[in-house]
């Protein structure tokens, strides 16, 4: 019996054989679905397919066997094709796509598909749960495009706006005042500030959605981590506090979106040094292994009050201390990072530091 499945030592109903009760859970199952089950091979071949109904219409199942995806599904299936290969080369975890399913007529209606990675004894599958696009999920795309639409509205003026400021804060449009210069730079933080909530707005939503796009490639960890503290450095240094990198060199690669693993690694650092004393040193160490790496993040500050702690990654989640309040912030950045880190097949966990402070984690598969 699969490990999600809770049943009574002493089986009351009379099932001796979990096999045979696996099965009549199955047969239910398919019976049930007003859908589509597909087993994809390595080759992202129908191995196995389910007798059901879509949309009223029975699909001829036999026909389907040994078929590959552009003979089921329409879309752009090449590069559906090629994030699928990518994604079950670092074993990550589910993917969803809006497509349309294939039928006599090549009319078929819209459909919500969900693939599943799977590995039995060393050979690589896809589970594939195809079903139509509810009325619910339909109205989830229509306000998803809605938040993005006025996201980008939103964003263009804003680094224009930006953009200008810093020009004038750099002297391009003439020398200005002491006091000018300091108008002009609170201006251009909260422009800043403005610009990453919609960023992370827009995050929030894609994730919602299982849309928050990722390219995953075969990556140098280590280079995400140098180039993260290298981009801080100068928010880091003006407040007197060093980033210190300690790196156990061996092998380091992992399948990963590097923009994305950037974003998580930028995030740490920054709430990292947001919340350090000044003249602070925080470490990032690295550690690589034959199964996965990780990285932890590791900072003397100010910490995470221990109610907070089993929280600290839900969404809009503040701490409550005065000392965080001035640092501002909505509360999206470690929600969206430990979102990503999952979507990556990883994980991100906090843990405090007995020395004061506070510690977060990252581990990532590792591959050859």
């Amino acid at each position: 019996m699969s490990n999600h499945w809770t049943k009574l030592a002493a089986d009351p109903a009379g099932f001796r054989d979990d096999a045979l009760l696996a099965m009549a859970i199955y047969d239910a199952l398919l019976d049930s679905h007003a859908g589509l089950y597909l087993l994809l091979d390595a080759d992202l071949r129908v191995a196995m397919v389910s007798h059901c109904l879509v949309d009223g219409r029975r699909i001829q199942s036999d026909a389907l066997m040994g078929r590959p995806l552009d003979a089921i599904f329409g879309g752009d299936i090449e590069a559906i094709a090629r994030d699928l290969r990518c994604r079950h080369a670092g074993r990550k975890s589910r993917r969803v796509y809006r497509l349309r399913l294939r039928g006599e007529d090549d009319q078929a209606g819209v459909i919500r598909a969900i693939f599943y990675p799977l590995d039995v004894e060393g050979r690589e599958y896809w589970f594939v749960d195809a079903a139509p696009l509810s009325a619910e999920m339909e109205f989830d795309r229509l306000k998803a495009d809605f938040v993005a639409n006025v996201s980008h509205e939103l964003h263009t003026p804003l680094a224009s706006i930006a953009g200008a400021l810093g020009l004038i804060a750099a002297g391009a449009t003439g020398e200005i005042s002491d006091d000018t210069a300091q108008i002009v730079q609170v201006a251009l933080n909260s422009t800043h500030r403005l610009i990453r909530l919609i960023d992370n707005l827009l995050d929030v939503e894609r994730i919602a959605i299982d849309r928050l796009d990722f390219l995953l490639e075969r990556q140098s960890l280590r280079a995400i981590v140098r180039s993260s503290i290298d981009e801080l450095v100068p928010l880091a240094s003006s407040r007197g506090i060093s980033v210190i990198l300690e790196d156990d060199g061996g092998p380091d690669f992992a399948y990963i979106d590097r923009d994305r693993l950037s974003q998580v690694m930028i995030n740490l650092l920054s709430n990292a040094i947001k919340f350090s004393p000044e003249e602070g040193r925080i470490r990032v160490v690295l550690t690589t292994g034959p199964t996965s790496h990780h990285v932890a993040v590791i900072d003397h500050g100010i910490g995470v009050p221990e109610q907070f702690q089993k929280i600290i990654f839900d969404k809009f989640v503040q701490v409550d201390t005065q000392p965080r309040r001035k640092k501002g912030g909505v509360g999206l950045g470690l929600a969206i990072s430990r979102d990503i880190i999952e979507r990556l097949g990883g994980k991100l966990w906090f843990t405090p530091n007995p020395e004061g402070g506070a510690i977060f984690h990252v581990e990532i598969a590792a591959v050859e």
